[in-house]
């Protein structure tokens, strides 16, 4: 979008990037049941309470689940859509998630008690 304007967003590798593993990832994939977070997690999820301050385990292990669910279900649609070629990258299927769970229209995943965090690790 601004690679004319600035030579820095010029990206040649593209497909190589994956998903942002953010609040809204999780709570999409948390939704669709592609990831199961402990019991004690999710409720400490529903109730909003702020336990993931800073670098705590539960922080990260969030944010890593949702990236290797991802990267899993990347791999399982170019076997099985795409004949094995890496046609589809993990940013593309995040783009499509975030699109179609919390596009304009969309009220399907409420995100707003899992982002209970502080924003610094991204």
């Amino acid at each position: 979008r601004y690679s004319d304007e600035n030579e820095d967003f010029k990206f040649d590798d593209i497909e190589r990037l994956t998903a942002l593993a953010d609040s809204d990832l999780v709570s999409i994939l948390r939704k669709l049941e592609i990831i199961k977070p402990e019991d004690s997690i999710c409720a400490k999820i529903d109730e909003a309470k702020a336990v993931f301050k800073d670098d705590t385990v539960e922080h990260h292990a969030l944010r890593c689940s949702s990236v290797v669910a991802l990267e899993v279900l990347t791999t399982e649609v170019n076997n099985q859509v795409r004949g094995g070629e890496d046609q589809i990258s993990p940013s593309m299927i995040d783009f499509h998630l975030r699109e179609t769970y919390l596009g304009s229209d969309s009220d399907n995943v409420d995100s707003r008690n899992v982002h209970v965090a502080d924003t610094i690790a991204y």
